[in-house]
């Protein structure tokens, strides 16, 4: 079943709660512009009834860290899902979500639709994104799935893919 404002169906945001918490585990990074990388993920999905904070940050495999960034997810009343994200490289996206549920897997997909970027923002400039979290309620397990568009790569193509285990 896929929820969307457009649909009969009318999400709310007590049917993201299977995100609260927080989630760890090995990822991998391609990309058609830099060498395959591993990585470690940490995502922390706060739920406080009204919307549902997010945290994230990537380790490097000695424990440095790469990359964090920080946003909220959120339900309007129409039932269409937005997830807004601010990265410690001075880009802020805008994307808006699909939430889809099929046998064991339930799926949160997000399409970028706005990116700002700071002065200081380097290049090359993202230019569109899709994220996609799954869970898969067999083994407690989410999926964690990213493309990227760039300036210099104009087309969606992998970036990251990460396995994560709930810790809490």
């Amino acid at each position: 079943m896929t929820t969307t404002a457009t649909t009969d169906v009318v999400v709310k945001i007590s049917n993201l709660s299977w995100l609260h918490g927080k989630w760890s585990g090995p990822g991998n990074g391609i990309y058609p512009t830099i060498k395959p990388f591993k990585y470690t993920e940490n995502l922390k999905f706060k739920f406080n009834g009204k919307q549902i904070e997010y945290k994230q940050t990537t380790l490097s495999a000695s424990g440095q860290l790469m990359h964090f960034e920080t946003g909220l997810v959120r339900v309007l009343p129409t039932g269409r899902i937005e997830m807004t994200i601010v990265q410690g490289s001075g880009v802020a996206d805008f994307y808006e979500g699909t939430l889809e549920t099929k046998d064991n897997m339930t799926s949160l997909t997000f399409k970028m639709t706005h990116i700002s970027r700071s002065p200081c923002a380097r290049e090359p400039h993202v230019t569109n994104a899709l994220r996609q979290f799954t869970l898969d309620t067999s083994n407690n397990t989410l999926h964690v799935y990213m493309e990227m568009a760039t300036t210099t790569t104009p087309q969606l193509v992998e970036h990251l893919r990460s396995e994560l285990k709930k810790l809490q």
